[in-house]
C-alpha cells in the first residue's frame, strides 16, 4: 500500500494548507520544511493497524503517551512530495478519550526560520494557541483558522526523537 492509500488524499490536505497560510499572512518563505503530517484513528484497533501498515513504509521512530493515549512518528523510505513541500515524517495519533475524531489527516507540522517568539510577534495580529510554548524541548505554537490546523516549531520532529532518546538513555545510565 501507498501513503496516499493509508492516509487520504494530501494533495488536497496540503492544497488547503498552503491557501490557509497564505490567506493569513504566512509567507512559504518563513517556512524552513513542513516535517510532518499528523494523522489521526478513530480507534485504538485502527492505529494499531495503520501504525503496522505504516511501518511497511518506513521506520517507527518510537511511541510516546502524550495527554494518555499513543502517538508514533514514522521516518517515511519516500518522504510525501506535494504542494512544493517535502515531508519525511508522519505523526500517527490514537484517539484520546472523550474527544472523537473520524480517521484522516489532521494538521500540518512547519518548522520556521525564525526563532519562533520573533515568528509570533510577526504575526501578532493571529490568535496563536500557546498551551504548548512553555515545553523544555521545541516549544510550539498552534494556528486553527482559514480551514487549517497547523503547528510552528523550531525543530524537526526527527530532531526531537532524537533529543527525548538521548536524554532517556542518559536517565537509565544514572
Amino acid at each position: 500500500m501507498s501513503v496516499k492509500e493509508l492516509i487520504g488524499d494530501y494533495d488536497a490536505f496540503i492544497a488547503q494548507v498552503n491557501r490557509g497560510l497564505e490567506e493569513s499572512g504566512i509567507a512559504r518563505e518563513e517556512l524552513a520544511l513542513l516535517d510532518h503530517l499528523g494523522y489521526r484513528t478513530e480507534t485504538i484497533d485502527e492505529y494499531r493497524d495503520a501504525l503496522d501498515a505504516f511501518r511497511a513504509l518506513g521506520e517507527d521512530m518510537g511511541e510516546i503517551v502524550i495527554q494518555g493515549r499513543p502517538i508514533s512518528i514514522i521516518a517515511l523510505q519516500n518522504p510525501i512530495e506535494s504542494g512544493g513541500w517535502t515531508i519525511p515524517f508522519l505523526e500517527v495519533i490514537a484517539p484520546k478519550a472523550g474527544s472523537p475524531y473520524p480517521s484522516g489527516l489532521e494538521h500540518a507540522e512547519f518548522v520556521t526560520v525564525k526563532l519562533l517568539k520573533d515568528f509570533e510577534k510577526e504575526h501578532a495580529e493571529l490568535p496563536f494557541i500557546r498551551d504548548a510554548m512553555n515545553r523544555r524541548i521545541n516549544p510550539e505554537l498552534k494556528y486553527r483558522e482559514k480551514g487549517i490546523s497547523v503547528k510552528f516549531h523550531r525543530l524537526s520532529i526527527g530532531s526531537v526523537v532524537q533529543i527525548e532518546n538521548e536524554l532517556n538513555r542518559d536517565s537509565d545510565a544514572m
